[in-house]
């Protein structure tokens, strides 16, 4: 059976596509080892429990500056409303 045919399958907006393909985007990036932001909250949660509280805020502080400068390389799209 064809896919489009079947009555159960919804097909999904090519605005809903743009969206969740951002999302696909920006969780990628946050999570890379090398150059994501996620490694600098990780380290500021070591450093937090190894008794370090400047250094651990200057790590979140790095990885809020990532986090932001990923979601204006991904940025959402933009539709015009009908």
């Amino acid at each position: 059976m064809n896919p489009i045919d079947n009555e159960e399958v919804q097909m999904q907006t090519h605005a809903e596509w743009a969206r969740d393909d951002t999302d696909r985007r920006r969780l990628e990036e946050y999570a890379n080892p090398t150059t994501g932001s996620d490694r600098f909250f990780a380290e500021a949660n070591r450093l937090d429990a190894q008794g370090f509280p400047v250094e651990a805020e200057v790590a979140r502080q790095t990885g809020v500056a990532r986090y932001e400068d990923i979601k204006l390389k991904h940025p959402w799209p933009q539709y015009e409303v009908l």
